[in-house]
This record gives C-alpha cells, sequence and structure tokens, in this order.
C-alpha cells in the first residue's frame, strides 16, 4: 500500500487507543510504527536490481520482526515521552497494531510480501487492491481530518478513528469480491473461446478497484485483458507469445534466475530498438499499450546486468481521462 495510506491507518490506531487527556503524540506514534517496516526502502539504491526488488517488503515486513521489534518501539518510545502516565502498556497497543496494519494491507497488493521470513521466502500476495486507489485513500482520509481536526470529544474521535479502521476492513472485503467475481466472468469467456488457462491472475488497475488486468497464462501463450467495469461479463484479450527463445542466452545466469522468481513466472521478454527488457505482465497501468515494470537487460563481458526499474503506472492527464471513458462507456 501507498505510505500514505499507512500513515493514515496508523494515525486512526493511535486516535483509538489515546486517552482522554492525551493531545497528538499517540497519533503521531501510531503514523511513525505503521510506517516503520518501509524503511527498507532507504537500503534498495544499494542492492542490485533483483535483489533489492526481494528486499523490499522481506524481513521488515515479516511477523518475525514485528513480534520482536514492536515492543521494543513501545519501550523507546515510553524512555523518550517519561512524562506520560499511562506509559508502557498504551505504547504497546499503538505500536503493535499500527506495525501489524502495515504487514496486513500489503498482502493485499501485487508486489507480495515475504511475511514469514526468514523461515520461508514464499511472498504472499493477494492482488486485490492497488498501490494508489482513490476510492480507499480519499474516504480513508476524510474520516481522518474529521477526527483529527474537526471533531472535539474525545469519545466521538475514537468512533471516527474506528469507522476509519472498519471502512479499511469493508474496502479489502468488497474488493476481494470483486476480484472473485472478475476472475470467474474470465474464465466462464475462456471456455467459451477454447482457451484453457493453465492459472488466471487478476490485479485491479490504478486509481481503483473499479476496472481489473487479466493474465491468463497457457502452456505457449498470455492472454492478457481489461474488465473496464468489474460488473461487465466480458474484455477484450490480447495474445502474446511467451517467446521463450529470446531467453536462451540468459538462463545460464543467476540473476536471472532470481528475477524471474521475482515475477512468479509471469513475465515476457521484448526486444524492441535493439534493447532487451522482462516485462512482469501481473503489474496493471493506466496505459493498456504499456507494461508497469519491466528491467532492461545487458551481457556485457559474460555477465548480466539488469537495469534497475521502477513501477510506472502511466497515472498521467490523459491516460485518467480515457481510462474513465473507458470505464463508463
Amino acid at each position: 500500500m501507498d505510505s500514505f495510506t499507512h500513515i493514515l491507518t496508523g494515525i486512526a490506531v493511535g486516535q483509538v487507543f489515546s486517552e482522554n487527556d492525551d493531545k497528538a503524540k499517540p497519533l503521531v506514534w501510531g503514523a511513525i510504527a505503521g510506517s516503520i517496516p518501509d524503511l527498507d526502502a532507504i537500503f534498495q539504491p544499494f542492492m542490485s536490481p533483483e535483489n533489492s526488488m526481494f528486499f523490499h517488503r522481506g524481513i521488515s515486513h515479516s511477523l518475525l520482526v514485528w513480534a520482536l521489534c514492536s515492543p521494543l518501539l513501545a519501550l523507546l518510545i515510553n524512555k523518550i515521552d517519561k512524562g506520560d502516565r499511562h506509559s508502557y502498556f498504551k505504547w504497546l497497543k499503538i505500536s503493535v497494531v499500527a506495525w501489524f496494519s502495515h504487514i496486513f494491507l500489503d498482502i493485499f497488493n501485487t508486489y507480495g510480501t515475504g511475511i514469514f521470513e526468514p523461515f520461508s521466502h514464499v511472498r504472499i500476495a493477494y492482488d486485490a487492491v492497488n498501490v494508489i486507489d482513490l476510492l480507499y485513500m480519499i474516504p480513508l482520509l476524510t474520516i481522518s481530518v474529521f477526527f483529527v481536526f474537526i471533531i472535539g470529544d474525545w469519545m466521538k474521535k475514537r468512533i471516527a478513528a474506528l469507522s476509519a479502521l472498519a471502512f479499511s476492513l469493508f474496502y479489502i472485503m468488497f474488493a476481494i469480491l470483486v476480484k472473485i467475481n472478475v476472475e470467474t466472468s474470465a474464465k466462464i469467456q475462456f471456455v467459451m473461446t477454447d482457451v484453457n488457462p493453465v492459472r488466471v491472475i487478476s490485479s485491479p488497475l490504478p486509481l481503483s478497484t473499479l476496472a481489473w488486468k487479466i493474465v491468463a497464462e497457457t502452456d505457449t501463450e498470455y492472454h492478457t485483458g481489461i474488465f473496464y467495469g468489474f460488473w461487465k461479463e466480458r474484455a477484450t484479450f490480447t495474445v502474446i507469445p511467451k517467446n521463450r527463445l529470446l531467453e536462451k542466452e540468459f538462463e545460464k545466469y543467476d540473476n536471472f534466475q532470481t528475477l524471474k522468481q521475482f515475477t512468479k513466472n509471469c513475465y515476457v521478454i521484448r526486444y524492441t530498438d535493439g534493447q532487451t527488457t522482462l516485462c512482469d505482465l501481473r503489474f496493471s497501468s493506466l496505459s493498456p499499450e504499456c507494461d508497469a515494470l519491466c528491467f532492461p537487460l545487458h551481457i556485457r563481458e559474460n555477465t548480466l546486468e539488469i537495469g534497475r526499474a521502477s513501477l510506472n503506472r502511466h497515472v498521467t492527464f490523459k491516460n485518467i481521462r480515457d481510462h474513465y471513458k473507458r470505464l463508463f462507456n
């Protein structure tokens, strides 16, 4: 999830566990506790591109680190704020719940979260909510503004903060139901067109859960399409050959195998204008013609160099306008 959503969730947690005579400190520490796991991004530039992708949302997002370090964070807060009469246990509740909320929310994005690190490197990713989701963020922000700046009564503040957390859970449940509906519609369409995928992957497009990308994999190709409106029964699919012959020259390199592992083997190799790239098909973009995450590949002196890539969701004014035209036409 985006950092702003994590901060808002942490603020709501801080408000829920604050006391009647508290001011802003619980909210501030809730926001900090809810953001700490993403500090791993500081170290990414110092790692190889393929390893940095696994490091982000890896050990820092694990249940082990949460269980060990959130109580230590509460102890640190208690030392810093010695004058607070409620002491350690209030900070413990805020630290534990706000930190856990970060891990919980990230599970529902495409990227994947290593909650079982270091015992297992499996990345948990239930692709139900896009990192950029205005239908989620704007209501959460609105409720937060009310209980932080407008509502004066402490109990009403707590009720509003609980409402913000309840909204988060409701929205995620709604997104899961939408995901199931979209995948069911896609599978029915594949049956009608004699396509027999070995797996079907779905992920919401940026901005909301209204539009969804579908990737259906067969032995030789991918069928990719977008449901512009989760309530629609059909989508137009494009066939992308796997064309694995293009990757023969890269297979012997360990870093290439690591990169494939990150993509969960849902990728395509493209060769355009003298440039070879590996594109992760799981990630969605507002531009139907563009991939959201591609890694340049270069072989120099019998060494494979993988270029650093960042998610480009192509969120531009033109793409937003075209996106909503497709959505409501």
